[in-house]
């Protein structure tokens, strides 16, 4: 019987997984709402969430919310290394 122990596949990874993509959604349509101008923000908030992950970061670093980019660039980063058979499986493709 062949067990994989990848992190990817745990339940814990994945719902770290799942709550990135939305708050990498809210950073950058926090970014949008504040720094782009009026007749433009509509747009911006729905188009630019197409961004996500480090993204997100740089949103919020550019916002002023440089400790909360900061501790989602952490999270971010740390997934991604403990997800790294699904990035290879990933760039194998």
């Amino acid at each position: 019987m062949n067990v994989t122990l990848a992190l990817a596949n745990n339940d814990a990874i994945l719902a770290v997984r799942f709550l990135l993509e939305p708050v990498s959604l809210a950073c950058v349509t926090l970014w949008a709402w504040r720094r782009v101008p009026s007749p433009w923000r509509w747009a911006a908030v729905v188009v630019l969430p197409v961004a996500v992950f480090f993204g997100a970061v740089a949103a919020l670093h550019f916002a002023g919310r440089r400790r909360a980019a900061r501790w989602l660039l952490a999270v971010v980063v740390a997934y991604q290394i403990l997800a790294y058979d699904r990035v290879g499986r990933l760039l194998s493709h």
